[in-house]
């Protein structure tokens, strides 16, 4: 299929024991792809932190918030934010850095701050994703789902960013997975419409 890209993720990726073992045995397979791992960045040690960096070409990271009751809103924990941080003054131009935030709307007044923490860092990418309720999600969509007007406001503000950054910024307002595919622990494998395309027996 001439995959670029293979992004790990979960749940939290990390609790998988035999993660290791999958990247070692993804790169004799598949020796020119780019593996990137999506962490939530919790009870990740230094020597963890060595060996994500020798093992992965890039890391991503979720920042929503800097308010540390948000975050614990939405089930990242109190301590989430000076984890990340951690782990980013400690990654810093050591792999390349991806940041991720959904945008709610509670943090709607949050992604400029957000941008004036993380542009001290060397962060690749900067991907911001409206709230889709999709599956199990659908349950808040009237609590964190942002209006089409809001969106259109919230865009106009990244474009802006965007332009005066050295981070890539981009806001994916819509499904926008055109070239993406999603495997899932059962073997299902989904398109972006989220059609189930076949399942691996």
């Amino acid at each position: 299929m001439d995959i670029e890209t293979l992004s790990l993720s979960g749940g939290e990726t990390l609790l998988y024991e035999d993660l290791f073992k999958l990247v070692k045995y993804i790169r004799i397979k598949l020796p020119s792809i780019k593996i990137i791992l999506n962490t939530n960045g919790q009870d990740i040690n230094r020597d963890k932190l060595k060996k994500i960096i020798c093992e992965f070409d890039a890391i991503t990271l979720p920042i929503d918030s800097t308010d540390n009751n948000f975050n614990r809103i939405i089930g990242r924990g109190d301590k989430h934010l000076l984890n990340v941080l951690e782990i980013l003054n400690f990654c810093n131009n050591k792999i390349e850095i991806k940041i991720n935030t959904i945008l709610m709307k509670n943090n709607i007044s949050e992604i400029e701050k957000i941008y004036d923490m993380i542009k001290n860092y060397n962060i690749k990418r900067w991907k911001i994703f409206k709230f889709l309720p999709i599956r199990d999600a659908q349950k808040y969509i009237n609590d964190f789902c942002v209006s089409d007007e809001i969106s259109r406001v919230m865009e106009e503000k990244i474009l802006k960013i965007n332009a005066i950054s050295k981070i890539d910024i981009s806001y994916n307002k819509e499904k926008k997975y055109k070239t993406k595919y999603f495997i899932y622990p059962d073997g299902t494998i989904e398109n972006n419409k989220l059609e189930q395309i076949y399942k691996i027996i």
